[in-house]
């Protein structure tokens, strides 16, 4: 997914990080992946709800707690 995502190709990178959420919805990491390229995308309200998406999943990780709170400021 990140090969995707470095290519800049975002449209096909967003595909595949909703077909990894599908596959493994519980993976906080395929929400803050998803996260990551949205913001790439300039779509911050969409990267900010994968972002709390992978919080809600993970909620020991200080990092995306601190990345939540990053995107809604940037909103």
């Amino acid at each position: 997914m990140h090969a995707l995502n470095n290519t800049g190709d975002l449209a096909e990178a967003v595909q595949c990080a909703h077909r990894a959420i599908e596959m493994e919805p519980g993976k906080p990491e395929h929400q803050s992946i998803l996260s990551v390229i949205l913001e790439h995308a300039s779509d911050f309200e969409g990267a900010l709800a994968a972002a709390e998406d992978a919080s809600r999943l993970n909620p020991a990780d200080k990092r995306l707690k601190a990345r939540v709170e990053a995107l809604r400021a940037r909103i």
